[in-house]
């Protein structure tokens, strides 16, 4: 793929993103290393886990969040996904997390500049991303 074609399909996830939710979003987890840091961009960040990697993506004003999970090895496992804000956890129903399918899920919030974290509960732990920097 040349690497203005990639170019245009990377902008594109992101700009459509917000308007087709988790089909967009699980190209785009798939797709992006997670760096050292946990941070893609302000409201991109990621945590490398050590059989996977969590993410979670905002939009610039916080109102949409789209976290996913990319199970890299084990076997499958029941879990949540979720998002944090302001002291307070919001997961999703549970689901099952396998090396075979990525997981997501979305919320449409409140628009808020406070920082977001992306949440893994499986096997009683809770994972987490570093928190967004948006606003």
């Amino acid at each position: 793929m040349s690497w203005r074609l990639r170019s245009v399909a990377t902008v594109a996830s992101v700009v459509l993103l917000p308007l087709f939710g988790p089909l967009a979003g699980s190209a785009y987890a798939t797709d992006t290393e997670c760096p050292h840091d946990g941070y893609i961009t302000n409201g991109d960040v990621c945590t490398k886990l050590t059989n996977g990697t969590l993410y979670l993506h905002q939009t610039d004003n916080g109102d949409y969040i789209d976290v996913e999970y990319g199970k890299s090895s084990g076997s499958s496992v029941s879990c949540k996904l979720g998002y944090l804000r302001s002291g307070t956890n919001h997961w999703s129903a549970t689901k099952t997390c396998s090396t075979s399918l990525q997981q997501y899920a979305t919320w449409s919030v409140s628009a808020s500049c406070k920082p977001d974290v992306g949440l893994l509960y499986a096997n009683s732990t809770t994972y987490q991303t570093p928190p967004t920097k948006s606003c």
